[in-house]
């Protein structure tokens, strides 16, 4: 049967215990970086104007090492040698402001890791200004009192190490971003926003922000709307507290405005080496492993260690989101996708849903023989797990989770025995998650890992899965069952009714022969 689960940097430790895998004996390896005048790198910046620049890094190694780097406007002489070396950095001109993370490491010990920033701001002031711009001359017009700004340039501004800085002193900061959290799940710490640059796939393009102000349930924000922040002059505060770099601050620090919805949400694949400069964006990483499997969490948070590529994480679980409450996982492989924070050095990872590790998913899937019920009308509707079907000829067909090349739903014919139970003629049937959306009764309709279904146009046969979360369908009552349109300006509908006769997930607004669709919830307590 498929199986669809559904709902919604690395601490110090003793030289013992951090080398005593190596296959090296008694080998204390060393990395240690500098610019070439031999001042201190790791941990600082290296800054260039708007026309570019660059510098030269004194790379002091005792075997192999590596320069990582995701920021392809950023160039070196070399990424990757033995022992003690030059390497030269090279940053071309840019029109925006940009930031980046650049790593030196040793892949045979993972640990021995220093980073720096690279950092290139752009003047976006007047060369000779007539007026000075402060906000202590309100009466000129021409004079702007916000500061427009992107993440990038507010993470260009972070403190390098440990340590606060105001966002500016003179006037207010403006930026806009996508929202991460899922707040209909709630796995995130509490009074958290977490923001990216829509489509951002470069490290330093997400942003986190601390307080009762910015909180997204307070703000009543969901995952995907798009929003507009200002952070007001001398009162917010630029952090770095244990690599979590953060804004936050004391009263009205902070204003937010929601602009839009519907925003895809990017997902970068990045190591958990790495993983620490995609502080506040969505991450995947591949090939992890959990220590143990358990439980997710019960009546406490829970913390689980996984590794991955040679290096640890911890991926963390909130209690107050109750999809995970008492849920299953096992110590398997497989991905791992969540909001990126830091704590205490070590990254730790909050699935938005249990959907992002659903790879580790321990629960069983119910038997459409068994627990289902029939979902006639919207007041028993809800997000959760669904068997889609109708009735062709007399029997029982239920979605596979496919679109034929006519572009219709593919189908499992099913039995019905004569106690009422059902069981599949062949392969089974695939489970169809209903993700809630921002519209009262709107919910995106997924099939397993194949993608959302969505309409090209209005008419038969323009159904397809999409890997994009970028439409949503509307449940509507109407007598005996409810209609299903798409959002959007496509008024293509499905229509869901107990009373079905025959077909199924024909894009019209019943299919050709005029017959609808029925709907079957799993698990009444999902």
């Amino acid at each position: 049967m498929k199986r669809l689960y559904f709902y919604s940097v690395i601490a110090a430790a003793a030289l013992s215990v951090l080398f005593g895998c190596s296959k090296k004996t008694d080998f204390l390896p060393r990395l240690d970086i500098a610019f070439a005048d031999g001042s201190t790198l790791s941990g600082s910046s290296v800054n260039c104007s708007e026309e570019g620049g660059g510098a030269t890094i004194r790379i002091a190694c005792n075997d192999a090492w590596k320069i990582g780097c995701d920021a392809s406007w950023i160039t070196f002489s070399a990424t990757e040698g033995s022992g003690d070396a030059e390497v030269i950095l090279s940053v071309g001109a840019a029109e925006g402001a940009r930031s980046a993370v650049v790593a030196v490491y040793m892949p045979a010990f993972p640990q021995m890791r220093r980073s720096f920033d690279v950092v290139q701001r752009v003047n976006t002031e007047p060369d000779d200004p007539e007026e000075p711009d402060t906000p202590d001359n309100p009466d000129n017009p021409d004079v702007p009192q916000v500061r427009e700004a992107t993440i990038a340039e507010l993470n260009a501004s972070m403190p390098a190490s440990e340590g606060s800085v105001a966002a500016d002193e003179r006037r207010d900061v403006r930026f806009e971003g996508v929202v991460q959290n899922d707040t209909r799940v709630g796995n995130y710490p509490s009074q958290t926003l977490f923001l990216a640059d829509a489509e951002a796939s470069d490290a330093g393009n997400g942003l986190c922000l601390v307080g009762d102000t910015v909180d997204p349930l307070a703000c009543g924000l969901e995952c995907g709307d798009r929003v507009a922040v200002t952070l007001r002059a001398g009162e917010a505060m630029l952090v770095n507290r244990g690599g979590m770099r953060y804004a936050t601050g004391d009263g009205e620090w902070a204003t937010v405005e929601k602009q839009g919805s519907g925003e895809s949400v990017a997902r970068v694949v990045a190591t958990p080496s790495r993983a620490a400069d995609y502080c506040g964006m969505t991450v995947t990483i591949r090939a992890a492993r959990p220590t143990a499997g358990g439980v997710w969490c019960s009546t406490t948070d829970g913390l689980h260690e996984f590794s991955a590529s040679g290096a640890t994480f911890d991926v963390g679980v909130r209690a107050a989101a109750n999809v995970f409450v008492d849920r299953r996982f096992d110590a398997s492989e497989g991905a791992v996708t969540g909001i990126v924070t830091v704590r205490g050095g070590r990254v730790r990872i909050y699935p938005r849903n249990p959907a992002d590790v659903a790879d580790f998913d321990a629960e069983e899937t119910p038997d459409p023989a068994h627990e289902y019920g029939w979902v006639a009308s919207t007041a028993n509707l809800s997000a959760g797990r669904y068997y889609m079907g109708g009735y062709r000829n007399g029997v029982l067909h239920l979605a596979a989770g496919g679109i034929t090349s006519a572009g219709h739903g593919d189908t499992v014919g099913y039995e019905s025995d004569d106690d009422g139970s059902i069981s599949p003629t062949g392969e089974a049937a695939a489970e169809v998650t209903l993700e809630a959306a921002a519209e009262r009764n709107g919910y995106y309709i997924r099939f397993g890992g194949e993608g959302y279904l969505t309409a090209t146009a209005a008419g038969p046969g323009k159904l397809e899965l999409s890997p994009d979360r970028d439409r949503y369908w509307i449940f509507t009552d109407r007598d005996g069952g409810f209609d299903v349109r798409q959002a959007g300006d496509i008024a293509v509908k499905l229509v869901i009714s107990e009373r079905a006769t025959s077909a199924l997930l024909r894009s019209v607004a019943v299919d050709e022969e005029g017959n609808p669709v029925v709907l079957f919830r799993l698990g009444r307590n999902d």
